[in-house]
């Protein structure tokens, strides 16, 4: 919940706001509008040193309407609450992530579809022993829609008090038919961590899958996924154990009103 003012180019947003954030943050949850039943896990965690809101301010603006070039700037600051893994005994526990500044720019160039969007976060995360741990991410993202075709690739480097992730990923998608259209993902992550100081992959997604649309508040979405990593529901502590392998089907209607 938030409130909203806007002001000419300019708007104003209060309370608890999905932060301007790559190309799907802001609509993760409006499922017509995303080409798998959610947006690459592994740019849009749901846990993890994650968060789709900040209890906070966004500030945005606009440059240059009306010419064949526009930039769009968001400036974000407030705190999250988040996921964090301990590092001894296994499992999970909460924490939360304070003064949390970040920047998003969009631009939309003159090539028609194309957009090139870049940003970043800091924060400082509350350490279970009570100090403070500093993090940071930097992304750079493309979107480019033509016609039937769809291109996006995101990728983003995040800085942590224990370890450095490099994640990304790339979507390709072809509308086949007035309704049908087939997708196409590549989800990877690369992590460093204090204990392991070489780069380990330690995630790796290959999907595909087919949408029809009904109407276009209306989808039925079925698709694939070739799985091979660490990231499970209780990951192991060790990365030189064997990476789990899977495979598992998704099918997904997803309406918007």
């Amino acid at each position: 919940m938030f409130y909203q003012r806007r002001f000419g180019g300019s708007s104003v947003k209060v309370g608890r706001v999905q932060i301007p954030f790559g190309i799907y943050n802001e609509v993760r949850d409006v499922g017509t509008l995303l080409p798998f039943y959610r947006p690459s896990d592994v740019f849009y965690g749901e846990g993890h040193f994650a968060t789709e809101t900040v209890d906070g301010i966004v500030l945005s603006h606009a440059f240059g309407g009306g010419s064949s070039w526009q930039l769009d700037g968001d400036l974000h600051y407030g705190s999250w609450s988040l996921i964090r893994q301990n590092t001894t005994g296994g499992g999970f526990s909460r924490s939360k992530a304070n003064d949390s500044l970040g920047v998003e720019l969009w631009l939309t160039t003159p090539v028609p579809g194309l957009r090139i969007g870049t940003g970043g976060m800091r924060f400082e995360i509350e350490q279970p022993d009570g100090g403070k741990g500093h993090a940071e991410n930097y992304h750079g993202s493309l979107a480019w829609e033509l016609g039937r075709v769809a291109t996006h690739i995101e990728a983003r480097h995040v800085d942590l008090p224990t370890a450095a992730l490099d994640e990304g990923y790339i979507h390709l998608g072809v509308q086949v038919a007035d309704k049908v259209t087939v997708n196409g993902q590549y989800d990877t992550t690369n992590a460093k961590n204090d204990i392991v100081r070489k780069t380990v992959k330690i995630d790796k997604d290959t999907a595909l899958g087919v949408n029809y649309a009904f109407r276009p508040d209306l989808v039925l979405k079925l698709e694939n996924h070739w799985n091979e990593g660490y990231l499970q529901e209780d990951p192991p502590l060790a990365m030189f154990m064997p990476q789990s392998k899977t495979r598992y089907w998704i099918a997904s209607l997803s309406t918007s009103f």
